[in-house]
């Protein structure tokens, strides 16, 4: 959630659209903590634990619009999945839109 949540102060800014990678969020200072970047289903703490697909997106767009998936997945499969309305889920990998 605090991710969906800085894209979103990050929007605020920029024309409604969300930066066009997480690092952004870095660089301009709307993510104080580094640490929100990494995953806990993600053993490796050196990296950005969440595969990001909201570059281009505005935050006006359909509120089902992934914005970050996890890298890692529970040994059942399933992801933690970030969507445009705020809302998280653990749940398969969805099918993206992009992908159809």
């Amino acid at each position: 959630g605090a991710i969906i949540i800085a894209c979103k102060q990050y929007a605020a800014g920029h024309d409604d659209s969300y930066p066009p990678d997480l690092a952004t969020l870095m660089k301009d200072k709307v993510l104080a903590d580094e640490a929100v970047l990494y995953c806990p289903l993600l053993k490796d703490s050196t990296q950005i634990g969440y595969e990001y697909f909201a570059a281009g997106v505005k935050q006006t767009d359909a509120p089902d619009k992934v914005i970050v998936i996890s890298k890692a997945a529970t040994p059942a499969g399933a992801r933690i999945v970030g969507y445009n309305d705020g809302s998280v889920k653990m749940q398969p990998l969805p099918v993206l839109p992009q992908a159809k």
